[in-house]
């Protein structure tokens, strides 16, 4: 009582301040108490609601599945009304210009839905709305909210950019892992259903990130841009994530409406023992959409894991077992000055000055040295007369036996100190020999 009585405001604008007031409803932000003082004030607002209502603090949406669109246009009415009036008796004021409408339906003519009001004012309909971050649109797609990703995203890669060649690798990373791939990840789950042309726009953006952090080229293969920097396709990333948030559902760790949903084993059908017993029912789906969908696609996902993974509570051992191929890159690969780094891995990537690499793509005439053989990785770094003098001072001073891939790749049989040696000599040489200018 004494945390919500005689309680005061004033407004403060340029170092001018209002007159004091006092405040006679509403729980004060920012406090620790305040979430729970809000919930109490708030959680009956779903009294008396026919349609399905969801809250989230004091953003409530009500949906209905649309059979007649004059029932569920009234239905709808009547549930605004009573929420209306709910705000007049607790002194919360809706603004039905903020309030929206649509109407979702894969129908190429949809039909006529009654309009909706709030306080006499007509709500206006929109084709796509903003819920918690994610857009829906009014076909059911989800090419909205992935242009909207891919236009938060560009800003952030221009200027990502822009530190190419001022940043070591190991920045670049922790920079695109922590500020740039999340937004390309935010509610995945959901929206992972997209046609392929979606998510090759995002795939690439992705794959442009990787040219920045690895220094590579346009011309640097997709499969070797993630063998260098052990990234993952998103489309994957998006896989592992629906296959965690289902075990989640499975094992009970999740609010009912999500576990509630999910089909039964077989076993709880058929009366008699099979192989794939443990397995969960498969939906069945009368569209490529729909079967790309969350809970559809997941469940292949989720009965192609072995048993002793999928019944086991313990989320970690089942993203051990989700994450056995990946690769994790060896720390050495951070190692150097960053012109050193990005002469190493454009090596590494097939993508360097080499003539044999420019040949490969048809920007020279030939792929043979000034000494008249073939320059590729190993006869310029091993045996080229031409830069003996440099290699005598650098690369030869390793002292272990190497070849040209512990040159290029380190070797898993040396110790990270070795393998940092071996990185240090071939960077050194790669800038000494001037070769790549």
């Amino acid at each position: 009582m004494s945390y919500l009585s005689n309680r005061k405001q004033k407004v403060v604008i340029s170092g001018q301040s209002s007159d004091t007031f006092g405040v006679n409803a509403g729980v004060p932000q920012g406090s620790i108490l305040g979430p729970l003082l809000f919930l109490v004030y708030i959680n009956d607002i779903v009294n008396d609601i026919d349609c399905n209502i969801k809250l989230y603090a004091d953003d409530t949406s009500l949906f209905i599945v649309v059979e007649d669109e004059y029932a569920a246009a009234s239905k709808l009415n009547s549930d605004i009304e009573t929420i209306n009036n709910w705000s007049v008796q607790w002194l919360v004021n809706f603004n039905a210009k903020k309030t929206e409408a649509m109407t979702i339906s894969k129908k190429s003519v949809k039909p006529h839905h009654p309009p909706l009001y709030m306080n006499d004012d007509m709500i206006s309909e929109v084709e796509s709305h903003k819920h918690l971050g994610l857009i829906f649109h009014e076909d059911g797609s989800w090419h909205s909210h992935v242009n909207k990703i891919i236009e938060k995203i560009t800003p952030r890669l221009n200027l990502f950019r822009a530190l190419k060649f001022k940043l070591k690798r190991k920045y670049l990373q922790t920079i695109y892992l922590s500020f740039i791939r999340p937004l390309f990840e935010y509610t995945d789950i959901i929206w992972d259903n997209i046609p392929d042309y979606l998510s090759d726009k995002l795939e690439n953006m992705q794959l442009e990130a990787a040219r920045i952090v690895t220094g590579g080229t346009k011309l640097s293969s997709i499969n070797k841009l993630y063998d260098e920097t052990g990234w993952e396709l998103l489309s994957e990333r998006r896989k592992k994530h629906k296959i965690i948030k289902f075990h989640e559902m499975f094992h009970n760790k999740t609010p009912d409406y999500l576990s509630d949903i999910i089909p039964q084993q077989l076993f709880n059908i058929h009366n008699y023992d099979t192989r794939r017993t443990n397995d969960t029912q498969h939906i069945k789906c009368r569209t490529a959409f729909y079967q790309k969908s969350f809970l559809p696609s997941v469940i292949r996902s989720w009965n192609a894991i072995p048993d002793d993974i999928r019944l086991s509570p313990s989320k970690l051992t089942l993203k051990g077992y989700l994450n056995q191929n990946v690769r994790k890159m060896p720390n050495y690969y951070f190692y150097g000055d960053r012109k050193g780094q990005i002469l190493h891995a454009r090596l590494r990537m097939d993508c360097s000055n080499l003539n044999e690499h420019l040949f490969k793509r048809n920007l020279v005439e030939s792929k043979n040295c000034t000494c008249g053989r073939i320059e590729s990785s190993k006869h310029f770094l091993l045996e080229c007369n031409n830069y003996s003098l440099v290699r005598k001072r650098t690369i030869e001073k390793i002292p272990f036996p190497y070849n040209i891939e512990t040159l290029l790749f380190g070797c898993n049989n040396l110790n990270q100190e070795e393998n940092v040696l071996v990185f240090k000599q071939v960077q050194q040489f790669l800038v000494d020999s001037k070769r790549f200018g």
